[in-house]
């Protein structure tokens, strides 16, 4: 299990949001929406990719049916602007 869903499992809802990219080692973005969703998390996340535009609106569209509260998603390189506009 990567570190940020021990965290999470440990801690529950202690964190409010995450920022999460699709491409990881070891768990891909989508993997890790689903065992995401396992621990409880009712945060909000923010998803970073440096993904095609189409990948990127399966993974906005994933989220949402997953009932995430979606902040938004953001092509890399992340600009200060466009996270602060999220958040």
């Amino acid at each position: 299990m990567p570190p940020a869903l021990e965290k999470l499992a440990a801690r529950g809802a202690a964190f409010d949001l995450i920022l999460m990219d699709l491409h990881m080692p070891g768990m891909d973005g989508f993997q890790f929406k689903e065992a995401l969703g396992k621990t409880g998390f009712n945060g909000s996340l923010i998803i970073l990719s440096g993904q095609d535009a189409e990948v990127m609106k399966a993974a906005t569209l994933i989220a949402k049916l997953r009932r995430f509260t979606l902040l938004g998603a953001v092509a890399k390189p992340v600009g200060q602007q466009a996270l602060a506009a999220l958040i």
